[in-house]
């Protein structure tokens, strides 16, 4: 095919396509000038209310104790599940939020957004953690 005219040139350079959707998105570029960079902060929960999760820094500090031992819903409740239903058959793995234990995990949420947002490219999650212990494990999850 070389010096024929396939029009592979003229296409966009990127394509990406979400997890369970058949929507396909075109960029020109990478990073793409469209995308912008987003950042969220974590503000500590309390005795009787959770952490939130905002555009603005938080201002309180505050320090988010959970013990480990047994397993949260977070993942679905059976990780094996999850990991079939997600890769196998293509269907979501979804939470009920209220149903995360409060002793062994914690969960941020947001306010509704004002807007659709669509997260492209990487997503990375920074924070300070002090262990009770010689070892241990933090998974973050983005629902």
């Amino acid at each position: 095919m070389k010096g024929e005219n396939n029009q592979v040139l003229e296409e966009a350079q990127v394509t990406m396509q979400s997890k369970f959707s058949r929507v396909r998105t075109r960029l020109q570029q990478w990073p793409s000038s469209s995308i912008s960079k987003s950042n969220y902060y974590l503000s500590p929960r309390s005795l009787f209310k959770d952490g939130k999760l905002s555009t603005a820094r938080s201002t309180t500090y505050g320090q988010n104790t959970f013990y480990t031992g047994l397993d949260t819903t977070a993942s679905s409740g059976v990780p094996v599940i999850s990991a079939i239903l997600e890769s196998m058959i293509d269907i979501p793995v979804w939470n009920f939020i209220g149903s995360i234990s409060r002793i062994n995990g914690i969960y941020f949420e947001s306010g509704k957004l004002d807007k659709a947002m669509n997260i492209r490219g990487r997503v990375t999650y920074d924070a300070r953690v002090s262990l009770g212990k010689s070892s241990g494990q933090i998974n973050a999850y983005l629902y």
